[in-house]
């Protein structure tokens, strides 16, 4: 079982390729229900906090709508949450004898989070992981180009955990490959997940390009489509990636003069 924590937006469907057959609301900042809409079965549930579902088959990815925006923490895998441990208040109505219970199910929550808090906290405690972004603006006639790239003589590997894309346009597409040509700008927008720590040595790279650069089946890998602006499509969530030196993982624009907003989270490790 996983937790995870998302940022939705206003209108706006995120893609969430975690796998299992339960899915559980542990937080929301509000009291409203959100969707969930379970990718094998194609079934939508309204979700609140406390509340579960349970797929009728393993699903490989769901996606989450909200009228409003919010923040909420789901818990995720094979299996229910289940804990018969509740805490709470209960009050009893002098008058009517009627009484009011107000339990929460905090011991099976609090176990999930002390164990991811201990898990990060010894990664962030290794001032190994980092985090970047690059925005970069359309250019008439060209595809926009945002990579990840390893450079030569790092002395690391880079573990790419983390790939989220934002289409910027009504409908349109990104593509995901293999290209391990650096991109012509380096960005800055990369940080430490330590506050404090050193500097990454894998960079985060740009290039408004003539061509798409990753298209054939020697270099795409995936691709996404959209009918929604401002979609976010994360690439890699659960199933990590790994750069050598002198390798880059690129995403590319399929639109013309369309800005590209692109998102990394990555580990390093000594060769």
């Amino acid at each position: 079982m996983r937790t995870k924590q998302f940022i939705l937006e206003a209108g706006n469907a995120s893609h969430v390729p975690m796998t299992g057959n339960y899915i559980r609301c542990l937080a929301d900042t509000r009291s409203d229900a959100f969707t969930v809409e379970v990718k094998e079965t194609g079934k939508v549930f309204e979700m609140t906090t406390g509340l579960g579902i349970e797929s009728s088959k393993p699903f490989t990815g769901f996606s989450l709508l909200s009228a409003n925006a919010r923040t909420i923490t789901l818990a995720v895998g094979s299996g229910r949450v289940d804990d018969g441990r509740l805490a709470g208040s209960m009050s009893v109505d002098e008058v009517t004898n009627i009484v009011s219970l107000d339990l929460v199910d905090v011991i099976t929550v609090n176990k999930l989070l002390e164990r991811d808090e201990s898990k990060y906290y010894d990664t962030l405690n290794n001032q190994d992981t980092f985090f970047g972004y690059s925005s970069l603006s359309g250019a008439a006639s060209n595809y926009t180009a945002i990579q990840i790239f390893n450079p030569a003589a790092s002395g690391v590997y880079v573990i790419v955990k983390s790939i989220i894309a934002t289409i910027r346009i009504t409908t349109g597409t990104i593509m995901f490959g293999i290209y391990d040509t650096a991109l012509t700008t380096n960005e800055t927008t990369l940080r430490n997940k330590f506050n404090g720590g050193a500097a990454p040595s894998g960079q985060i790279r740009s290039q408004n390009a003539v061509t798409q650069l990753i298209t054939g089946a020697a270099h795409a890998q995936a691709v996404a489509n959209s009918t929604i602006v401002n979609d976010k499509f994360p690439f890699i969530e659960e199933d990590w990636l790994l750069l050598d030196e002198n390798k880059g993982f690129t995403l590319v624009n399929g639109n013309v003069n369309t800005a590209s907003l692109v998102h990394f989270e990555w580990m390093e490790k000594a060769k």
